[in-house]
């Protein structure tokens, strides 16, 4: 074996982060709904917590007419409702749940909520907007997910019930040999273990390496990524390593 390989088996583990308070984004839209589904599964069993958020647009605010704002506090409330509906669902999968309905910018409401509740995993579904819808309104999972100071799930809307069953499926994690790296494969071994899966660690070259017809630089990388497995707890089967050739 290489030594250098060998050696780092010495080098002391990382811990592998718990998700005990968890944040469920909703808006009650198809992708919300897979989102949901997917943090039943991963609070199931497991002594977690499980907060879910929608923020409305609609609450008690300044309307031109009695009309306008009988329409707005008529929408609220079939928003506090759905939430509600949400967190029955939760409770009756045996998750502990509460919800709670916030009003305004979407964005500022869920980050401010993430930093003050200690959040330690966040999960957002995502209508995946294009073209000039984005420009105009952007993408509130994206500006979640890069904001953010704790993990963010995306679920995307195609996701369908059939592939909301994660568990025993692999877990992969595509690194790049950032520094940051090592965060991120924690977090990726972690859900690996609750969800009972095996972790694949992969990376990818450019086409023109395997072109090339050598081994040494696919060898070099296969061994950095042995490296990275040495470094978080493997009850089971260690991680899968490849090393893979096209675009990222």
């Amino acid at each position: 074996m290489n030594p250098t390989v060998e050696a780092t088996r010495t080098q002391p583990q990382m811990p592998l982060p718990k998700f005990d308070n968890i944040l469920l984004c909703t808006d009650f839209s198809a992708a919300s709904q897979a989102a949901t589904n997917i943090a039943m599964q991963l609070c199931k069993g497991r002594d977690a917590r499980m907060t879910v958020v929608h923020v409305s647009e609609y609450g008690p605010m300044p309307a031109v007419t009695d009309e306008g704002l009988d329409y707005a506090l008529g929408l609220f409330e079939k928003e506090r409702r759905s939430l509600q509906s949400v967190a029955e669902q939760m409770l009756q999968n045996g998750v502990r749940a509460e919800s709670i309905m916030l009003e305004g910018n979407a964005v500022s409401n869920i980050l401010d909520h993430i930093a003050h509740a200690s959040i330690d995993l966040a999960i957002v579904g995502t209508t995946a907007a294009r073209g000039v819808e984005r420009l105009l309104l952007g993408s509130t999972a994206e500006s979640i997910f890069r904001r953010a100071p704790c993990p963010i799930i995306t679920v995307g809307p195609g996701l369908t019930s059939a592939g909301v069953d994660q568990r025993g499926r692999p877990v992969i994690f595509a690194t790049d040999f950032d520094d940051r790296s090592l965060d991120a494969l924690r977090y990726a071994a972690s859900l690996a273990e609750i969800f009972g899966s095996r972790l694949h660690i992969v990376h990818v070259l450019p086409l023109t390496i395997r072109r090339d017809n050598s081994d040494f630089v696919p060898s070099i990388v296969g061994d950095a990524l042995h490296l990275l497995t040495l470094r978080i707890p493997a009850d089971g089967a260690l991680p899968h390593c490849e090393v893979l050739h096209g675009m990222r």
